[in-house]
């Protein structure tokens, strides 16, 4: 559950992840619910984004590796990354262009190849690129 914390806290920049032993309550920083996941009777994660009129449904889909700003530390906790200053900026960026949440890799793909597919397996995404 705390790598979906991480997850939803770099998706919606400046946005507000509640989380509890039975649900997950994401919020973008405009103020919108984005996605409500819970757990059911039987103990499994679901999606009820659609019941609660969330305007997003569950994905945990890869961001870019440059606006992933929160890391899951080795020891379980939950901060910044390294490179959070530089990273944060580009998931603000990102999130402004495409309504409030940093698209995933395969949405940045379909948008323009270019932006994903150009540079080798392995390395970083551009940052001038995938900013602008």
């Amino acid at each position: 559950m705390k790598s979906w914390l991480v997850h939803y806290s770099s998706k919606y920049p400046g946005g507000r992840v509640v989380c509890s032993a039975e649900s997950i309550d994401v919020w973008s920083s405009d103020g919108d619910h984005c996605v409500h996941i819970e757990k059911s009777g039987a103990g499994q994660w679901m999606d009820r984004s659609e019941e609660y009129g969330c305007r997003d449904r569950h994905d945990l889909s890869p961001l870019p590796k440059n606006a992933r700003f929160m890391k899951l530390y080795p020891n379980g906790n939950v901060g910044h990354s390294e490179e959070y200053a530089e990273r944060v900026e580009i998931a603000a960026d990102l999130a402004s262009k495409n309504g409030g949440k940093v698209p995933s890799l395969e949405e940045l793909q379909k948008k323009d190849p270019k932006s994903v597919s150009t540079l080798p397996k392995g390395q970083d995404h551009d940052r001038e690129y995938i900013g602008s």
